[in-house]
């Protein structure tokens, strides 16, 4: 069983904590089953480029299983947000085939269907948006890293909701179909320098990105998330493994955009810009023992509108920090 409690600020006023509390049950490595409840808090404090102020709460549920048969492994998890804004139950099914090398690698090919929250925690424009998402890919681990790579289509349901912002017509947001293919290596945990790297491409049958006041403005928006019509980037990461320990852990991970670039569109006028995908960076602090175990993390993203202008007044800026604690029957 573990608790986990985080807290995100932005630099455009928004602020969100959330609780969680996760419940686990294994039988050796044949079958599992987890309990997960999560409460979120979140306010606008102040109108914001025409977004009307708002506070609000979430309240989610979900439960699953799993089960190895054999090579082959199966999961499923049904869930309820539990809010006004948000109807019916999501949930998930996936199928994966673990093939084992002789060398200890694994390669594992599988196919997700799942409809969810569009986000782990509720964006101010996105309340109440759920994402209906087919995904198929592969992941293949090795004692140096993990690589994962997936094809996926979503559609992204929006109910109309409450007037959110000063423009009348955005009272029910787009509901784009998402193509996005993904690729990135991850390195192992361990003391040292150790280099990743990601790259991702989409593309959405409508814009996203309608501007939230009366008049059409270039700037980052809520609205619900960024989807433009067409987006790319390719990023190094760099992980430190600065301590490792048998009771402690302490590790750094920095994603730097390499390359990248948006088309975007508002009545029919598509604007191409470069330098938009978001710098990354975090740090984690991990303390076990045979029975408990203390983790934290702190992380921060910097989302330009273009040209790498992270420190513009139009980058998009989040900080987040979270606390995790954990205890083992």
């Amino acid at each position: 069983m573990d608790y986990e409690g985080s807290g995100l600020t932005d630099g455009s006023g928004y602020q969100m904590q959330q609780d969680a509390l996760r419940w686990n049950h294994t039988d050796g490595d044949k079958s599992g089953q987890s309990l997960n409840a999560r409460w979120s808090v979140y306010r606008l404090q102040d109108e914001l480029d025409g977004i009307l102020a708002f506070r609000g709460n979430a309240l989610f549920f979900e439960a699953s299983a799993w089960y190895l048969w054999g090579t082959h492994w199966f999961s499923i998890s049904i869930s309820d947000n539990a809010t006004a804004d948000v109807r019916g139950l999501g949930g998930s099914l996936t199928f994966a085939k673990s093939l084992q090398r002789l060398d200890g690698s694994e390669w594992k090919p599988y196919v997700l269907l799942k409809r969810e929250p569009f986000s782990e925690y509720p964006l101010p424009l996105s309340l109440g948006t759920t994402r209906n998402v087919a995904e198929a890919g592969l992941k293949y681990k090795d004692a140096d890293g993990t690589l994962t790579s997936s094809i996926s289509a979503e559609k992204w349901l929006s109910p109309s909701s409450e007037t959110r912002t000063l423009n009348d017509t955005l009272l029910q947001p787009p509901e784009p179909w998402i193509l996005q293919a993904i690729a990135y290596w991850l390195p192992t945990a361990k003391r040292g320098l150790a280099w990743g790297w990601s790259c991702a491409f989409s593309h959405a049958d409508r814009t996203t990105q309608e501007p939230t006041t009366t008049e059409t403005e270039y700037k980052y928006s809520w609205y619900p998330a960024a989807a433009p019509i067409w987006s790319g980037a390719v990023s190094l990461i760099a992980q430190a493994g600065l301590w490792q320990s048998s009771r402690a852990e302490w590790t750094m991970r920095m994603s730097v955009p390499l390359l990248s670039g948006e088309i975007r569109e508002w009545d029919n006028e598509q604007i191409k810009d470069w330098g938009t995908a978001p710098f990354k960076f975090s740090t984690s602090w991990v303390f076990h023992s045979a029975d408990w175990q203390l983790g934290t993390d702190l992380s921060a993203g910097l989302t330009p509108w273009k040209h790498m202008q992270f420190w513009n007044e139009d980058a998009y800026k989040v900080f987040k920090a979270k606390i995790n604690i954990q205890r083992n029957f």
